[in-house]
């Protein structure tokens, strides 16, 4: 018996992990603007995810704090408006 599998963007199902090209094109943001961000510096953001190390190079980022942290300057955009 072979087992049908249905590939993850035709379910709606979105992984809670989120990888580097994820994170930039949610974000719209490029790869040094996100570096910039979460490393020590004159451009570090101190409320952007920091991601979670799974090995020696690969990072991942938690999609409900990328999501958050988008929702976050949203409000503030709105509290700022006249």
């Amino acid at each position: 018996m072979t087992m049908k599998t249905t590939p993850l963007l035709q379910t709606g199902f979105d992984p809670p992990l989120m990888r580097l090209p994820e994170v930039i094109a949610f974000t719209r943001r490029s790869r040094t603007s996100i570096y910039n961000a979460i490393n020590q510096g004159l451009r570090h953001d101190p409320d952007f995810p920091q991601p979670i190390a799974t090995g020696k190079r690969s990072k991942v980022w938690l999609r409900s704090e990328v999501e958050g942290w988008i929702n976050e300057r949203a409000n503030n955009r709105k509290k700022r408006a006249p």
